[in-house]
């Protein structure tokens, strides 16, 4: 695994909507046109997941990049919305 670890909680905030596949990417760096890591280099908790209506998860990511890293969420029926809480440079 990585030696940092980032913590993300997705929410799903929308009353009456189930957010339907959950998929999760690592991008090095803050900008949109930074590019992707490749999955091998990012190790997920868990990723592909589906939330009901008012429902919270908290995933985390191991990985090699950094503290400067943003979390990509693309959601099948697209109502999710995600806070990310931050990176751990030691893994803890």
């Amino acid at each position: 695994m990585g030696k940092c670890r980032s913590d993300v909680i997705l929410s799903n905030n929308d009353v009456g909507v189930l957010a339907f596949f959950v998929r999760l990417r690592l991008r090095a760096g803050t900008s949109s046109n930074a590019p992707s890591i490749p999955d091998p280099v990012a190790y997920w908790s868990d990723n592909y997941v589906t939330l009901l209506p008012g429902e919270r998860r908290r995933l985390e990511v191991w990985h090699d990049v950094g503290d400067n890293v943003s979390i990509i969420t693309e959601v099948w029926n697209d109502i999710m919305t995600e806070e990310n809480e931050g990176n751990a440079a030691n893994g803890d």
